[in-house]
């Protein structure tokens, strides 16, 4: 089961995975001097949470902590499950990034990171110009150095050369 359990007093929520939640709870709440208190529950493992956890990246806190959002209560699951689906169909048959972004209403560096993330599961570069590679590249640097990631981090994550790295870091 996927939880969501909110720190009391603070608008601080950890999501995360247990067999058990209220052991997992009871755990947590040796570690922490404020009360913890389940909030919502999901059915689902590691999958969800994943899910769960890019949907509110930008809440992100360390680790597996975030900033409380109401809509964490009624996280429409299959619709996250279904839009990675939907990308992966799109790029499959031929569409581009500049497409991609127009069809989903994003950025294009926003469609770049999400073709990253899903590199695990499919190699989505094969689907790619060298250019959109590049430029998927290099976003996902973008957003790992504002997070406070090393160079040597990017590098190992997305293959950059560090020389690179050291010098683009510097036009932003």
């Amino acid at each position: 089961m996927v939880y969501i359990v909110k720190e009391n007093g603070t608008d601080f929520v950890k999501i995360g995975v247990a067999i058990n939640i209220e052991n997992r709870i009871v755990g947590l709440q040796i570690g922490n001097p404020r009360e913890l208190e389940l909030i919502k529950s999901y059915k689902g493992g590691y999958a969800i949470e994943t899910l769960i956890h890019k949907k509110y990246k930008d809440l992100h806190v360390r680790g597996e902590w975030f900033i409380f959002d109401e809509s964490m209560l009624s996280i429409d699951i299959d619709s996250l499950k279904d839009y990675n689906k939907k990308l992966l169909k799109y790029i499959k048959h031929g569409h581009s990034v500049k497409e991609l972004a127009d069809i989903f209403n994003k950025t294009p560096e926003f469609i770049l990171i999400k073709l990253f993330e899903l590199n695990n599961s499919i190699n989505i570069e094969s689907y790619l110009t060298d250019g959109e590679i590049t430029r998927m590249k290099l976003a996902v640097f973008k957003k790992m150095y504002k997070n406070g990631s090393s160079i040597a981090d990017i590098n190992e994550k997305t293959g950059l050369d560090t020389n690179f790295l050291l010098l683009y870091k510097s036009n932003f």
